[in-house]
């Protein structure tokens, strides 16, 4: 690649116009920008997060965003408004909009981080909810992964609130980014806003027609880790053995319903299966 082409590159770069924009680019006191699972996902913490924001007659006039990795704003569209949250804004996630809403906005919520480039300004007001128990090792716990923790932990350094559901979580996550010393943000221990779900009286949605199942299981796995491409090719084709052999040992009365990780959501083949199927999306 010549010098003129990796200049350009370097100019066009979200790295890039974020600096531009930052500076020149007021902060809106009553602006939201929610970042669920960096955009892949919007199932968890960020989705009651909206909700409330949107219910909530205290939230009335602030302008909410949702930001969406290139790909699932139709889905996000609909999930919001299913549940009446039409007045949330979708962004795409390393948009020019997107830029300018990280530095325009006061308040910041997310349940993993934001990318490298983004700093926190002076007057926003970051809060990060986390999205889940660490039964596994992270940060440098995680021997493959703790040469790559840096911009985890600076997400979880400019934090201004961190909450957490339990004391563990909230012991092993200053342990493994090691946040005792660098981080001054107040932690709440306040339950996690995706367990909502479990106070509100409803009916359970209907499963996918031609369903006839009796009994009914789900499998919602974890991101493991891989080191190389080598070493995530060998963790996936693990996971499909042991996929088959569960598929192969369930009877016609029984079901098992997936949801891979963001991450790898799109690695399986469900029509090759004949007990297992997508969880629903919705």
């Amino acid at each position: 690649m010549s010098l003129l082409n990796k200049l350009g590159k370097l100019k066009s770069s979200a790295r890039t116009q974020y600096r531009s924009i930052v500076a020149a680019t007021p902060i809106e006191e009553t602006w939201v920008l929610v970042e669920p699972q960096q955009g892949r996902s919007l199932n968890g913490n960020m989705y009651y997060v909206l909700l409330e924001l949107c219910s909530n007659e205290r939230y009335r006039t602030f302008t909410l965003y949702c930001v969406a990795k290139s790909g699932n704003e139709t889905l996000f569209r609909a999930l919001l408004d299913a549940e009446g949250a039409q007045r949330v804004q979708i962004v795409t996630r390393d948009s020019e909009r997107y830029l300018k809403l990280l530095a325009a906005c006061k308040y910041l919520v997310t349940d993993i981080g934001f990318p490298p480039y983004y700093v926190k300004k002076e007057g926003q007001i970051l809060w990060n909810t986390w999205h889940g128990t660490p039964l596994k090792t992270l940060g440098r716990d995680e021997i493959e992964e703790c040469t790559l923790i840096g911009n985890m932990q600076k997400n979880l350094m400019q934090a201004d609130i961190l909450s957490f559901p339990n004391e563990y979580t909230q012991e092993r996550m200053i342990s493994c980014y090691m946040l005792d010393q660098a981080s001054s943000a107040e932690c709440l221990l306040a339950g996690y806003p995706r367990n909502t779900v479990f106070f509100e009286r409803q009916q359970a949605p209907s499963l996918a027609s031609g369903s006839h199942a009796l009994r009914m299981y789900a499998y919602l796995p974890t991101h493991r880790y891989a080191s190389n491409d080598e070493d995530a090719t060998h963790v996936a084709r693990r996971m499909f053995e042991n996929l088959d052999r569960i598929d192969a040992a369930l009877d016609d009365e029984e079901e098992l319903f997936v949801s891979l990780h963001p991450v790898q959501r799109d690695q399986i083949d469900f029509a090759k299966y004949a007990h297992i199927r997508p969880f629903p999306t919705d």
